[in-house]
């Protein structure tokens, strides 16, 4: 008999490029162990706002960035049989492989559209999403939905600019989605 889905293995690499980082994210679950850890890198990008000729989001910076990672967790993440082109190397154990990555990129980070359509090239193995209003509806409903929760409200309070979203559940069934924005002074120097 196969092993239930929820018992298997499972090393998952989320990135978040925001506020001039890149926060990264492996986590690893072995329920049947009782096993679980997530490791946790994060990169200033704010050196590079010096070079705005340059076009930094190249292929190799993504190789690079993804090759210290490696070493960062000691985990084995990039398939290297395809040479120059990306690819993640399968799930197998603990420290080889990984499920999946999605990187996520927040729409008001600088050097958005060149990070983001970077990203898009460099590999079709990666899900690729914009951390917008939408991402955040669609976010905030699912986990109402799914945890079963009435209302939630999350708060992302950026140097730039403060956001409120809000899921919460009518009576007649349907979740509700509503945000808001306040800029900050800060934000426009």
């Amino acid at each position: 008999m196969d092993t239930l889905p929820v018992l298997k293995k499972n090393a998952y690499l989320t990135v978040l490029i925001k506020d001039n980082y890149i926060f990264a994210n492996l986590a690893y679950t072995d329920l049947s162990a009782q096993k679980t850890y997530m490791l946790s890198d994060k990169t200033d990008l704010s050196p590079l706002k010096f070079r705005l000729d340059d076009n930094v989001f190249t292929k190799n910076f993504w190789f690079e960035y993804f090759d210290s990672l490696e070493k960062v967790f000691d985990w084995d993440i990039v398939n290297r049989e395809w040479g120059d082109d990306f690819r993640i190397k399968d799930f197998e154990r603990e420290e080889v492989g990984v499920s999946g990555i999605k990187v996520v990129v927040d729409d008001n980070q600088s050097f958005f559209k060149n990070i983001y359509l970077s990203l898009k090239e460099f590999s079709k193995d990666i899900v690729l999403r914009i951390l917008d209003d939408r991402y955040m509806e669609v976010l905030t409903k699912g986990l109402v939905e799914r945890l079963e929760y009435d209302d939630i409200v999350w708060l992302d309070l950026d140097f730039s600019h403060f956001s409120i979203f809000r899921a919460k559940s009518s009576k007649g069934g349907e979740v509700i989605f509503s945000s808001s924005k306040i800029e900050s002074i800060l934000g426009s120097a």
